[in-house]
């Protein structure tokens, strides 16, 4: 199993939504800023694709404390896992799990936010108060 916890730090005004095969979604006053996230469990050595976000549907359920959970169980119930998102103020927070129930070893890999460029083409990006 591995499990990983992201913060991102959100305008206030900001809302995230989940699409099932687009993922994670960040909107500021309409405008996107993130306009997908994914993953895939790979076989290790051959890097063939075993389960993708992309094309598997998941279940996501909203949660009565206003948090986002999706699950989801692929390759022959082999790749499962939960992630769920919640926000507070203007913090993001998101907890991954995967787990990989099969005899080949596996890697995952993350995209955990894709940006749309357009709406940051006269911005800046810091990483840690650390210009990037």
């Amino acid at each position: 199993m591995l499990s990983a916890v992201l913060f991102c730090t959100l305008h206030q005004d900001a809302k995230f939504s989940y699409d099932q095969f687009r993922g994670l979604q960040v909107k500021l006053n309409g405008i996107p800023y993130i306009v997908g996230s994914s993953f895939q469990y790979l076989e290790a050595g051959t890097g063939r694709s075993l389960y993708s976000s992309r094309w598997s549907p998941k279940e996501v359920q909203h949660l009565p404390d206003g948090s986002t959970r999706v699950r989801y169980s692929g390759d022959n119930g082999n790749a499962i896992g939960t992630h769920t998102y919640r926000q507070s103020g203007n913090t993001l927070s998101v907890r991954y799990e995967f787990r990989w129930r099969g005899n080949t070893d596996v890697r995952v890999d993350l995209c955990a936010a894709q940006l749309w460029a357009p709406a940051l083409s006269h911005g800046s990006l810091s990483i840690n108060g650390t210009e990037a």
